[in-house]
């Protein structure tokens, strides 16, 4: 398309900075692309040879060779005019070329004699690819525009909107463990993976939790230059990683001086009548800058960005069946309101503050070399809605007499004064208080901080191309009770005497509302802290070897530092005897090589890639993890029956003159203590060793071939392997803890100077690593303890996929995969304390505590197989209009869930499965769409074509099956169905966006509007086990606790058919919400 083509050709370069560009593509690490192409003469059709093509903004150029082909490689992701010149004819300037990452994108010229030519530079508009026709695998590419253009406020909203793509809240109780929604990051799944089975790389630096797994760091929005979601046909260089890959890529300094800052808030919307916004109080600030450093001829460029926000954790609306302390009031559903259920409307509950920040120099040594250096720093403050204590702070006294003014004798009687509600009668201990001393309770909030530094040195020398990385990456995590900015953990147990409980203890709450004490001083029996350092270096080449092979090949190292110091308090009430600790620390390290070739022809893509994980998770832990003993206890010592040991004879005890007694074998032990000690001894000789080392092969293979000019099958498979999460691996085995006190070894005897053997101590600060005490085997009340094991193999998966794509009349776009995914060797928990033939064991030496020490354990035993077809069908914005609609069908089926989920499954009373079930995550149907509208400089036809100059607007809507749950066949929660059985209703959400621009000189001014949830539709996230709803219903449990909940109805039986008991509006997702803002853009 020639300059003079016309207002419908610049409209659609104006305006396809905002499209989405979503297709199958096969991204890599690393954050470049690939151009190639043909360049012909436009009367002949002769290849042309030393033209020269040049990448305008990056000074890199090629020439053609004597077949017209041209190869340049390793070109920054983003969006560029390419010209080709060549003496004799007219220079044609292609633009808006995207580049995306690691994309082979093909671009041909026809260039015209001078002689012939009407204009001596021929400027033509590219159009943005919608499908990738070489692709061998199903992805999706976002640029930071596009971002910027829909009604998200991160990254995650835009990715929600792909098929595959799961982002969960954490207030999720279906599908989101209670202490994975206390550990500061969101979970994603893909395709129904788990947590931790995704990938995220920032400028090829991997930033996923090495401890919990899954995402660990938010970029800013608006220093993201693209980033791709990779569902299948990952490559080689891809590891770690069973279910996809999220890659992002950064801006880097432009050579003129540019910039934009917006500002969004709530608070318009609030002051406007809108009660939800207003107690929300949402303030997002967040903008970049970006240009050459003075001085330095625009070689040493800059990126600045940041992102600041601040708002409510959660808003909620409760019902206006409220208690009446005059008459019993009943629902429409005929439930009774309970003493505690004052409150009505909206409600806000918590803080969620981010700050994340962005810096990168980029120093061009030459237009093929370069050097940039980033630092990306991120911090979090939440205070979680918790709905079991979600009076604190509340003085139900005056709440009550606000409501009641008539009963207010009665409100002080039963919710005040004589109750204990002031804060001196808690502190001297005048009160037996319950009630009142709510508003006297901490919160649990947590806090989190990131870091990222890294510096990256890349080298074009002709057709190879080689980049070199190094960083480091840091991340801090504190869940904790707060009170006066001070962490009350169970160290401090001084702050108040209550009455008759006085333990010089602070106080929490019951479920019953009578104050008791405990370690957590305060809202929450979790608390804890976590520390990783990452220590990163890749090396990666590639080579356009041939015409058609392109080879690269990298390695990869990691070194980790972990900490981690965490507890739960186990009982009801709290109490200092029953501590769950996780304590633990260790250096692994994980290593990688691989090698791939991407075959290209006109009529076949073929990529080829093999590569290879080793890793180190060093400590001492059970040689059987089924079995502590390793198959020999005292008793196989003393019966002379363990050969490996040296002991083939039966003991003999012994007389005070050493004559030989008529005991042998374990009665000898069992007569004599101290041949019980030696035997004990001799038995735990072979019971720990040494994690061994994890080695991995993944073969890769994708295959892609044309159908018809503008239709392309492929088809791929790939063997994946991930590390099991380090928590998983070390939680309670004992590793790198050491002792808080002095302790007595159960095993270790020492001889003193009369010559008689005694207990060994392990002195306060020793490492407990290795020694009977480290794994912790104690019993959780009445519950067997969990414990990790780091001789966990890597997790595994098989993934097959096969698609069509094809580009449709110019402007349309279909594609349909199907896949299919078989993992094994999942992380899952077992029953530990047993032989293989399924005994338990029977250790009369008691190493462990007991004869027969009974413990779960995390064991590479689970699987899950999903099954699924992703349809997409696109319309670029052309003509001020354009659309994605995306559906997604899946299955997903799997023996249990992940094991922090299982585990509080478990407690709470689901059955525990013995065939295949729903995963927790299977979602059958999905479908999502985007509509966009976008009006460039040329504005329409039409009375109001002025006024839609510079504006764009854009409307999201998805429509999804609801959630797995598990079902109960009777109100009370007492007898339950299979697990995952029910499924929670449907979801719809819409949200929009409108942005109106206006210029003056060369500074961009705008407003805009985002409504999230544009219908107010009451979508539930969670539900109640008895009836599948979240507005009506009973709960079995809360927070692994099975027959003691609070808010349940078998937890007040003297209430008569509770459902609700006092609303439970938080299992509904997020209801409609305005934000308002300005832009300013130069």
């Amino acid at each position: 398309m020639q300059r003079g083509c016309g207002m419908v050709g610049r409209s659609v370069f104006v305006t396809a900075a905002l499209l989405l560009a979503v297709g199958a593509l096969n991204p890599a690490a690393a954050q470049t692309g690939k151009l190639v192409g043909t360049v012909t003469d436009a009367a002949t059709g002769q290849p042309l040879a030393g033209v020269q093509i040049t990448v305008e903004g990056t000074g890199r150029t090629a020439l053609t060779q004597e077949n017209g082909r041209y190869f340049l490689l390793n070109i920054p992701a983003g969006t560029y005019d390419v010209t080709a010149q060549l003496l004799g004819y007219a220079t044609v300037r292609r633009e808006n070329v995207q580049i995306s990452i690691d994309v082979t994108r093909t671009l041909d010229f026809r260039l015209t004699a001078e002689a012939l030519a009407i204009e001596q530079v021929v400027v033509e508009a590219e159009r943005v690819p919608l499908i990738q026709l070489n692709a061998t695998g199903s992805a999706a590419t976002i640029t930071g525009e596009a971002i910027q253009a829909l009604p998200v406020t991160d990254i995650r909203g835009a990715l929600s909107l792909q098929p595959g793509f799961l982002d969960l809240s954490l207030d999720n109780e279906d599908a989101v463990s209670y202490v994975d929604s206390r550990r500061g990051f969101t979970p994603v799944r893909i395709r129904g993976g788990r947590v931790g089975e995704t990938a995220s790389l920032v400028d090829g630096i991997p930033v996923t939790h090495i401890v919990f797994g899954g995402p660990a760091f938010d970029v800013p929005s608006m220093a993201v230059e693209q980033l791709s979601l990779v569902k299948g046909g990952f490559e080689a260089q891809y590891g770690n990683a069973l279910s996809g890959v999220i890659n992002i890529a950064t801006r880097e300094g432009s050579e003129t001086l540019q910039g934009s800052m917006r500002y969004s808030t709530s608070r318009v919307p609030g002051a406007l009548g809108s009660r939800q916004d207003e107690l929300r109080g949402l303030d997002i600030v967040e903008g970049y800058v970006s240009g050459p450093v003075p001085g330095t001829d625009r070689k040493l460029r800059y990126v600045l960005a940041g992102q600041f926000s601040n708002q409510a954790d959660r808003v909620l609306e409760y019902d206006d069946h409220v208690f009446d302390p005059v008459r019993t009031t009943y629902d429409e559903n005929g439930n009774r309101a309970y003493q505690w259920d004052l409150f009505k409307g909206w409600r806000s509950f918590g803080f969620n503050q981010a700050r994340d920040i962005y810096g990168k120099l980029t120093y061009a040594v030459t237009p093929t070399a370069k050097l940039n250096v980033g630092v990306m720093t991120s911090a979090r403050k939440r205070q979680p809605y918790d709905w079991m204590h979600q009076f604190l702070g509340v003085d139900l006294a005056a709440q009550c007499k606000e409501m009641y003014p008539a009963s207010a004798e009665w409100c002080d009687r039963y919710y005040g004064t004589n109750w204990g509600d002031r804060l001196e009668d808690i502190i001297t201990g005048n009160q037996t208080a319950t009630w009142g001393y709510n508003q006297y309770v901490v919160r649990n909030s947590i806090e989190t901080s990131r870091d990222l530094v890294w510096a990256k040195w890349d080298h074009t020398i002709g057709r190879t191309f080689y980049r070199a990385i190094v960083g480091r990456f840091r991340t801090e995590r504190l869940s904790c009770n707060w009170y006066g900015g001070v962490c009350i953990e169970d160290k401090i147990r001084t702050m108040t005497t209550i009455g008759p409980l006085g333990t010089g203890q602070f106080t929490t709450q019951s479920r019953h509302g009578a104050p008791h004490t405990g370690p957590t001083m305060g809202a929450e029996n979790f608390f804890g802290s976590d520390s990783t350092r990452s220590w990163v270096a890749r090396v990666d080449v590639q080579s356009q070897v041939t015409d058609h092979h392109n080879i690269q090949a990298g390695a990869f190292f990691q070194q980790h530092e972990l900490f981690m110091n965490e507890s739960r308090n186990l009982a009801w009430p709290f109490d200092q005897y029953n501590i769950a600790r996780y304590e633990y620390q260790s250096r692994p390290w994980d290593a990688a090589f691989y090698i791939q070739d991407k075959i290209e022809y006109d009529f076949l893509t073929l990529n080829l890639g093999l590569r290879f994980d080793y890793s180190r998770a060093d400590g001492l832990f059970f040689t059987d993890p089924l079995d502590p003993t390793n198959g020999t206890t005292a008793f196989e010592v003393c019966e002379g029956k363990a050969p490996s040991l040296g002991q083939t004879t039966p003991w003999v005890a012994l007389g005070p003159d050493g004559e030989p007694l008529p005991f042998t074998g374990i009665a000898a032990c069992s007569f004599d203590a101290a041949l019980m000690d030696s035997a004990r001894a001799i038995a735990f000789q072979d019971d720990f060793s040494k994690a061994p080392i994890r080695k991995q092969f993944s073969p890769r293979i994708g295959v892609s071939f044309p159908i018809t000019e503008n239709a392309r099958v492929f088809a791929n498979y790939g063997q994946y392997s991930q590390l099991p999460t380090y928590h998983a691996m070390f939680q309670r085995t004992g590793i790198g803890r050491r002792a808080d006190r002095d302790m007595v070894d159960p095993v270790k005897r020492i001889r003193t100077e009369q010559g008689t053997l005694v207990p060994d101590t392990i002195r306060k600060g020793q490492l407990l690593e290795g020694t009977a005490l480290g794994p912790d085997l104690r019993l959780w009340g009445n519950a067997a303890p969990l414990i990790g094991n780091p001789r966990l193999e890597n997790e595994r998966t098989s993934l097959y996929e096969l698609g069509i794509m094809t580009e449709l009349f110019t402007d349309y776009a279909l594609s349909i995969v199907g896949f299919y995914k078989d993992q094994s060797g999942l992380t899952g928990i077992r029953r530990g304390g047993v032989r293989p033939s399924g005994e338990r064991i029977n250790d009369p030496g008691e190493t462990y505590g007991s004869t027969s020490p009974e413990y779960q354990i995390l064991v590479n035993a689970d699987y899950q197989t999903v099954r699924g077809i992703d349809i997409s069908f696109r319309r670029r914005v052309r003509n001020n209009w354009g659309f994605d609609i995306n559906y997604g069908f899946m299955q997903a089926w799997t023996n249990a869930a992940p094991p922090e989920l299982q585990l509080q499954r478990l407690y709470e009373g689901d059955r525990e499965a013995f065939k295949e079930i729903r995963s927790e995550v299977d979602q059958p149907h999905i479908l999502t769409g985007v509509l966009r509208f976008a009006v460039g400089e040329d504005a329409p036809e039409g009375r109001f074509g002025n006024l839609l100059r510079h504006s764009t607007l854009a409307i999201t809507a998805s429509l999804a099956s609801g959630l797995p749950y598990t079902p109960t066949t009777d109100f009370l929660g007492t007898a339950r169905l299979e697990r995952n059985s029910g499924r929670a209703p449907t979801t719809f959400t819409t949200n929009l966006q409108a942005t109106k621009e206006f210029r003056i000189a060369n500074i961009r001014y705008g407003a805009f509007l985002r409504i999230t949830n544009l219908f107010d539709t009451k979508n539930c996230m969670s539900v109640f086990q008895s009836t599948g709803k979240c507005d009506t219903g009973s709960l079995a449990s809360v927070r692994l606790f099975p027959s003691a909940a609070p808010g349940t109805a078998a937890s007040y039986p003297e209430t008569g058919y509770l459902t609700t008991h006092m609303d439970r509006p938080h299992m509904m997702a997020g209801r409609r919400h305005i934000t308002t803002g300005l832009q300013i853009s130069f």
